[in-house]
């Protein structure tokens, strides 16, 4: 079973996803927060603009959904090619692309994309009391 774990950053849990660039020339790597919120039936990350134009295979369906003031808008979208090497993964989700990734990091990854690839996941504690995210495949 391969398990890896990464450092919470400013008190919430992260993880390190690598994204294949479009043009084949390598990979994109972004920390990503674990939105506990973010469940959605078709996204598994959020992503700039500019990273989604970067990373981009296929443009993805548009997804409804409401601003800040409750008026209706079009969130557009793009398929991806993400990796978590140590962990033996390669996967193709759906990013939604933003002008500004809330937060204070690169992105944001789903529960589903856990509950999706993993067989288990969690928080736990290290040695030094400092928490940290980790993930598990079988």
């Amino acid at each position: 079973m391969a398990r890896e774990s990464w450092a919470y950053v400013k008190g919430v849990p992260v993880v390190e996803v690598a994204f294949e660039l479009a043009d084949g020339s390598g990979t994109l790597v972004r920390r990503l927060q674990v939105d506990t919120g973010f469940y959605g039936p078709l996204a598994s990350f959020v992503l700039s603009q500019a990273d989604c134009q970067a990373v981009e295979m296929l443009p993805g369906p548009f997804l409804h959904s409401l601003d800040a003031h409750g008026n209706a808008m079009l969130q557009p979208t793009a398929v991806v090619r993400a990796t978590i090497p140590s962990l033996n993964l390669r996967t193709e989700g759906v990013a939604v692309c933003m002008a500004t990734v809330p937060g204070e990091h690169d992105g944001l990854v789903g529960l589903r994309f856990l509950d999706e690839h993993f067989a288990r996941w969690g928080s736990e504690r290290d040695s030094s009391g400092n928490r940290r995210l980790w993930l598990e495949r079988t």
